[in-house]
């Protein structure tokens, strides 16, 4: 039998309580807790999560963007939700990451952009080891 991905999940779990009512949705979200428990599957709640949301502000009309920076840039949020809000309702979720050092990783959907500092240093890094 063929494993399910963590985005194959989300959409799974997405589309099986979309239109359920809170108590229904509660129940069929233990159920499907029970059923990653049983496949093993439960590592990948996180990306699931993830999966669950995208495909949520898919259907919505949305999109959901995370920002992870070493500390808060308002102005970086306010022109992602300007630059995003021809796709509907942009949520943004912040992050802060001080390992980061400077700068910012934004992702939406499959799409990473890692404009961080400390990538840079890597990168810089490994350029000068070759």
């Amino acid at each position: 039998m063929k494993r399910l991905t963590a985005k194959e999940w989300g959409r799974a779990l997405y589309e099986f309580t979309k239109d359920l009512q809170e108590a229904e949705a509660k129940k069929a979200l233990k159920g499907f807790v029970l059923l990653l428990v049983r496949a093993r599957a439960l590592k990948l709640a996180p990306a699931l999560l993830d999966a669950f949301s995208d495909a949520y502000h898919t259907a919505e009309g949305g999109i959901e963007i995370a920002i992870k920076s070493a500390r808060p840039i308002p102005k970086l949020t306010r022109e992602l939700k300007e630059f995003f809000s021809s796709y509907g309702k942009v949520s943004i979720k912040e992050t802060l990451e001080p390992e980061l050092l400077g700068g910012a990783v934004i992702q939406w959907g499959d799409a990473r952009v890692d404009a961080s500092l400390a990538r840079r240093l890597r990168d810089l890094e490994m350029t000068l080891n070759v």
